[in-house]
């Protein structure tokens, strides 16, 4: 296993994981801050729904093990009452996984995940089963490492906060083999870093 995609905090959207590719912005709403005092830079979302993410340039099947993982900072809610998006594989028809946060209240910010069960939003089935699954650690105003981790064998998705169990083990139902490109900010995703 390799290290598909890493994108340092270094101020571009330079992939150095072991496939090729690329990010780029898409819309507006993205700016790059300074973190204070490290030499780190952060992208931040500063606008709800511009259109403003950042998306590669080819399609990642998550057949196998796989794990995503981000450091994040979040500070506004970007659409109440649903996910938000910060590392993700998000399609409303394709499914996908995703690291997702999940507002309980105006100041409690919890990780979720969006797991992407197959189904069609025209007929009212759900397509993200982001909405069952919260974490426990309040994630507000502050630095947090983020992860999901996915198990192919057990199909058993586990979402962590800062190294630790964050949520109980949730057992999918086969949509781990989308082939969808990996998104930054995607959807609903406000004032991020």
């Amino acid at each position: 296993m390799s290290l598909l995609v890493w994108l340092p905090l270094n101020g571009n959207l330079d992939n150095w994981g072991s496939s090729p590719a690329k990010f780029s912005l898409v819309g507006s709403g993205i700016t790059t801050t300074n973190i204070g005092k490290t030499t780190a830079n952060a992208y931040q979302r500063n606008t709800a729904n511009t259109g403003g993410y950042i998306t590669s340039d080819i399609n990642f099947t998550m057949s196998g093990d796989m794990t995503l993982a981000c450091w994040c900072k979040l500070t506004a809610v970007g659409s109440s009452g649903t996910a938000n998006g910060i590392v993700t594989q998000h399609g409303h028809n394709t499914g996908g996984l995703g690291i997702t946060m999940k507002d309980i209240s105006s100041t409690d910010f919890r990780i979720s995940a969006n797991t992407g069960l197959y189904g069609d939003s025209h007929t009212g089935q759900t397509d993200r089963t982001f909405c069952t699954y919260y974490g426990r650690t309040n994630l507000y105003n502050a630095w947090h490492h983020l992860c999901i981790t996915y198990q192919s064998s057990t199909k058993q998705l586990r979402m962590y906060v800062d190294g630790k169990l964050d949520a109980d083990v949730v057992t999918l139902s086969g949509n781990n083999t989308t082939a969808r490109p990996l998104r930054l900010f995607d959807w609903s995703t406000d004032y991020s870093a």
